[in-house]
């Protein structure tokens, strides 16, 4: 090997040795880019172990903050929200898990119609389907799948119709826009065609030069044919 291969050999291992502990330590940062968002976005899934009924976002035990902490290192690491979750219920129980409450289960139906009923939404339908569908989030909402992705979720099975709001994206847009489009063209033509009325009415209201003449002359007509009468009487 030439001398100058050598020499750039030597610096490159000299570089990288030096560069080797850094990345080491930045590699042992876990709570990196990791917010507290993050974190109570997790932590209010689960509840302190404990505590009374106080999920663990809101707790302000040491224990608590430890279980976030542990969170916030969990998601630095790249595990999922579920995994997270279902690490905690391992060690601690079921009752480490938050509780699926009627409310919890009711804000996400009444996003959603019923697809056999008419016009019905899902939280108020009492059919056997709806029970079943509700029953389905609860599922859904304690294996920690947020609202909207439930929504989805059954807009993709039952089609556009199943959602309390259509979306504004891609032809569903138009179920928004064509209505309002017709209605600002139908104003638009109604306008004109009042105006065309008024305009017409006032034409015929006006009288021409012809016809106040031929008012004149006979007005004229008819007072020498009275004072003609006068006359000869």
């Amino acid at each position: 090997m030439a001398p100058f291969q050598k020499t750039n050999l030597l610096w490159l291992l000299l570089l990288l040795s030096l560069l080797g502990p850094v990345g080491a330590v930045y590699a042992q940062d876990p709570t990196r880019e990791v917010s507290d968002d993050d974190v109570n976005r997790v932590a209010r899934e689960l509840y302190c172990p404990i505590c009374d009924n106080e999920t663990l976002d809101v707790c302000k035990t040491q224990a608590c903050e430890d279980w976030r902490q542990l969170i916030r290192e969990k998601l630095a690491a790249g595990q999922t929200d579920q995994q997270i979750m279902d690490y905690f219920v391992d060690l601690y129980g079921e009752q480490a898990r938050k509780v699926i409450t009627d409310d919890d289960v009711n804000r996400v139906a009444r996003e959603l119609y019923c697809p056999i009923c008419e016009n019905t939404p899902l939280d108020v339908c009492e059919t056997q389907a709806c029970e079943d569908w509700r029953e389905e989030i609860r599922a859904k909402l304690a294996a920690g799948q947020t609202a909207q992705q439930i929504i989805n979720y059954f807009a993709g099975i039952y089609g556009e119709r199943a959602r309390a709001t259509p979306t504004t994206q891609g032809f569903s847009k138009w179920v928004w826009i064509i209505p309002i489009a017709g209605a600002a063209l139908f104003g638009v033509y109604f306008v004109r065609l009042l105006l065309r009325w008024r305009a017409r009415a006032a034409e015929l209201e006006t009288p021409t030069a012809a016809s106040q003449g031929l008012d004149q002359a006979a007005y004229e007509y008819i007072a020498q044919l009275e004072q003609d009468i006068r006359e000869s009487a």
